[in-house]
Formats: C-alpha cells, structure tokens, sequence
C-alpha cells in the first residue's frame, strides 16, 4: 500500500512539474509521452493514474478505451496527450488541433486528459460505481460513430 501510495504521490509531484514547465499552455507540440506497442505495457503504465482518477468510472473501462481509440501509439496520443480521441466544439485554438474536419482536445498531461475524460463520462453517461465494467460499456451509446464499438471493447477486456 505504501508503495502504491509513493508511485502515485510521485506521479503527481512529476505532473505538476511537467505542467508547470509549460506554463500552462496546452499547445500540442509543448510535451510527448511515450507510445506503446503492447496493451500489456501500456496498461501497467497508465494503471496508477487510472485508479486515483476514476472515481464512479472503472479504471478497467478508462484503460480499454484508451487502448482502443490510440493502439498505443497514435498521433492524438503521443502530440496532444489526448488518449480518448475527444473532441472539441470551442474556439480557443491553444486547446485544439484539426484533424481533417475535427477539432480535438489538447492537454499538457495526461493526468488532465484522463480527468477531462472521468468528467465527460460522467456528466454524459451517468455511470455508477457499483456498476460492473459490462454494465458500464453498455451505457455508453453515442461515445463512437462505430456501430461496433461496444462489442470491440467487450472483446478488449477478455
């Protein structure tokens, strides 16, 4: 426990550095994070962060749909520290970039990502924590244009 306890503590302390160096701008190119290539990696990498931010979403749920929307490594991902593929409607282009006719979210961490996310989800979704990561991905409707997405990310977590 005090391990976990050290790592996240340790994480924060290295997020607000990372985020105070940048003076708050939240421009794409001002902080890469590592790609992966494997979901076993990036899942033991982003697993702490997960669980402090999650609060009525399961991290397991927070975890699969990163995977899913970067693979790892995509452009959103490893440019804008945004793992979810979330978009953007406002105009303030230090938060923004365009991708063919989109407009998505930019974050200096990925600590402020995964917050953003836990934010949307909630206020969107409604989800409850006593609910189960199947329960959790079946409410989800609307998140994707995929018709296939839940079922995608059902085959993730087997």
């Amino acid at each position: 426990m005090k391990s976990l306890f050290l790592t996240v503590f340790l994480l924060l302390i290295y997020l607000k550095i990372v985020s105070y160096k940048i003076n708050n701008n939240y421009f794409c190119s001002d902080l890469k994070i590592k790609s992966f290539n494997n979901r076993d990696s990036f899942n033991r990498f982003y697993n702490s962060l997960a669980k402090l931010v999650c609060r009525d979403l399961k991290p397991e749920l927070l975890l699969v749909q990163a995977w899913h929307e970067t693979g790892g490594n995509s452009y959103l991902m490893t440019e804008c520290n945004n793992l979810f593929g979330l978009r953007c409607h406002w105009a303030d282009n230090r938060y923004k970039i365009k991708i063919y006719s989109n407009y998505y979210r930019c974050y200096s961490s990925v600590y402020d990502c995964f917050v953003d996310y836990q934010n949307f989800m909630q206020s969107h979704y409604k989800l409850d924590s006593c609910m189960t990561i199947e329960q959790q991905i079946e409410l989800i409707n609307g998140y994707s244009e995929n018709l296939e997405y839940k079922k995608n990310l059902k085959k993730l977590l087997k």
